[in-house]
């Protein structure tokens, strides 16, 4: 048998570890980890153009499943109150010529949604596309 002082430290570390517990002088400490953070979901901010009661581009917005989505809403050449709606999401914002109306929502379900759009004298019209992705 070889002196101890010859053997390789893994060899040496492992008999003293076994020592130790055989004689149950070994102390092993419980490691514990932190809980991982939340994940926030992504949030994105889709700035729509209205003209004349139509939807400028984009007409098809696209975004990931628990998205938070902040929608901004500008009006141009626009002579009446316009509501602009998401049915599916429980948006309803109302906008006038030449100013902003928002609205924040979560995108929760994958699915193809209508973006419409409702000026006082015209009847509701679908002028876009809400795509969630999953």
């Amino acid at each position: 048998m070889q002196p101890f002082n010859r053997l390789n430290p893994r060899t040496r570390l492992l008999i003293i570890f076994a020592a130790g517990l055989a004689s149950g002088l070994v102390i092993i400490k419980l490691i514990t980890f932190a809980a991982a953070p939340a994940v926030v979901p992504p949030k994105t901010t889709v700035t729509l153009h209205v003209t004349d009661s139509k939807l400028d581009a984009p007409t098809v917005v696209h975004v990931k499943k628990g998205t938070k989505v902040e929608l901004t809403v500008n009006s141009t050449n626009q002579a009446e109150e316009c509501n602009l709606m998401l049915p599916d999401f429980k948006i309803n914002t109302t906008f006038s010529q030449g100013s902003v109306g928002k609205a924040e929502f979560k995108a929760d379900k994958a699915g193809t949604y209508p973006i419409n759009l409702h000026a006082e004298e015209h009847p509701i019209t679908k002028a876009g596309e809400l795509v969630v992705e999953a």
